[in-house]
């Protein structure tokens, strides 16, 4: 996973940020996964359950983010 995007040559900066939205939905997809795959969850706090959901939605409203920001860089780049 890249670990910033902000230094990417002019170019090159979209593919960046497309690589880092693909990361974080596979990041999404594989807890999903792995939480569709789990027998029994018990009996999780609501306070841990709530955290769970929180990191999930973070990622996947980052990933929508950064596809955004690779696409409007990459008209950038082609009209620029």
């Amino acid at each position: 996973m890249p670990t910033s995007f902000l230094h990417a040559p002019g170019d090159l900066r979209h593919l960046t940020l497309y690589e880092a939205a693909y990361m974080r939905q596979r990041a999404l997809l594989g807890m999903l996964g792995f939480l569709s795959n789990i027998p029994d969850h018990g009996t999780p706090s609501p306070e841990l359950l709530g955290g769970a959901f929180a990191c999930l939605e973070y990622l996947a409203e980052d990933a929508a983010r950064l596809y955004e920001a690779a696409q409007d860089e990459a008209k950038n780049h082609t009209i620029g």
